[in-house]
């Protein structure tokens, strides 16, 4: 078990919304190399929070823009946890003391949530669909 005062378990949340839109940004370290598409990840953007998370599966996919800004962070997925730690302390000091670094990854999560919107995913089923030759049956 942890001892330390600031940490707090919380048990099973049904609404982790109102969570997260009270925090600076999440923390996503997972060494888990086919990290696909984590919903935490988008959670997290569409309240406007950049990321901190390990450089694993598809999440450089999610966390980096086209042009190459980060909504977040990335650290390397190594399978050492004291290693992992100190290179995410780092990143978190990197985020809480440079607030303009700070400001440019909420920006920056703030377009990778309209990014993966679900208006466009819609919009890209509605296409793929306008895209299928209809038969007439008789």
């Amino acid at each position: 078990a942890i001892d330390a005062p600031f940490v707090h378990f919380m048990g099973r949340l049904e609404n982790v919304g109102a969570i997260i839109e009270g925090c600076d940004f999440g923390v996503f370290p997972s060494t888990y190399s086919g990290e696909s598409f984590p919903l935490f990840i988008l959670e997290c953007f569409a309240a406007g929070l950049p990321v901190i998370a390990s450089d694993v599966g598809a999440i450089r996919e999610m966390l980096v823009s086209e042009t190459g800004e980060v909504a977040g962070a990335l650290i390397s997925p190594t399978q050492d946890k004291d290693l992992m730690a100190v290179e995410l302390a780092e990143a978190i000091r990197r985020l809480l003391c440079n607030h303009d670094a700070l400001d440019s990854a909420r920006l920056q999560a703030r377009k990778r949530a309209a990014h993966y919107s679900i208006n466009k995913l819609v919009d890209k089923y509605l296409e793929i669909f306008d895209s299928i030759p209809v038969r007439k049956t008789a």
